[in-house]
């Protein structure tokens, strides 16, 4: 629920639930109005439904069940599964006072993603950054306030349980060499190296190194994430940053175009025994690297 004097905003996954919603009902030639009276509710309830703003599993239940969907439809629990979780409430609201909305959003979707494609040219990814780095990141890069500076690290560090929880979503990084030559104090890079190297010896975590010398690609325009669920291609969503918020690209067509990107960047990176052999000699401190 918003706090007092906070507007309501609809997350990823209740604006695709209510996409699909909207999508079954315009199937079942039926208005709002029409709804409303059927299941006796409110049309502006139906609209708030429609608009990713509420909706409880048992209304979005009577409501596929009126438009025609039958039970062992399988999108019929890919949609209720999206209505139990459209409001997931996790371990993460703890760090509110010190992240946005979009980020725990983010981070809700991630602990339910079966995969996850990850593409960074400069940075590390959050899931792998070790607690100095990510300290000196967020201080100097993100330039956030001092007094909340620990606690996000202390939230990015929570956040890399998703790594080893049951069920854990597959994780393919592509990270750009100059993430790798980042000036971390007392040994930083040497010990981010390190962490990487033992998150790739993860059974689901493939960790790949795009070189400097490559031919122009699509990863050129910036980094991103793509998340994937058991629900069906339809419900994926990209996830990118900049410097003063985010952005998810919920469109299948759009989302398509970074998965193809995705693909190409993985066929330019180094293969997974070179990549792990790069990181190794940045570990030991070997200036070879390039």
């Amino acid at each position: 629920m918003a706090g007092k004097g906070q507007p309501l905003v609809p997350t990823v996954r209740g604006r695709r639930l209510g996409v699909e919603l909207r999508s079954l009902r315009h199937r079942a030639r039926l208005q709002q109005q029409d709804v409303a009276a059927e299941l006796g509710v409110h049309a502006a309830t139906v609209g708030r439904v429609e608009g990713g703003l509420s909706g409880s599993p048992e209304l979005v239940a009577s409501l596929l069940k009126l438009y025609g969907l039958p039970e062992q439809d399988p999108r019929f629990e890919a949609l209720m599964t999206l209505a139990r979780q459209r409001d997931i409430r996790g371990w993460w609201r703890m760090w509110d006072h010190a992240t946005n909305a979009a980020y725990r959003e983010y981070i809700a979707l991630e602990t339910t993603a079966t995969d996850v494609l990850i593409f960074q040219p400069n940075l590390i990814p959050g899931l792998f950054q070790t607690a100095d780095y990510a300290r000196t990141i967020i201080s100097s890069v993100d330039m956030a306030p001092a007094d909340s500076v620990a606690p996000q690290v202390e939230l990015r560090m929570a956040r890399q349980s998703v790594l080893s929880q049951p069920n854990a979503p597959r994780i393919t990084a592509i990270i750009g060499a100059a993430a790798l030559q980042a000036v971390i104090p007392d040994g930083g890079m040497e010990a981010q190296a390190r962490a990487l190297v033992h998150a790739a010896a993860r059974p689901n975590v493939d960790v790949r190194v795009l070189p400097a010398r490559t031919p122009a690609h699509p990863g050129l325009t910036g980094g991103f994430s793509l998340l994937r669920f058991a629900e069906g291609p339809e419900f994926d969503v990209v996830y990118m940053e900049y410097a003063t918020g985010s952005l998810y690209v919920e469109d299948p067509a759009e989302v398509s175009r970074y998965a193809q990107a995705h693909a190409l960047l993985l066929s330019l990176a180094l293969s997974a025994e070179a990549s792990r052999e790069y990181l190794t000699r940045i570990a030991e401190g070997s200036s070879e690297h390039h």
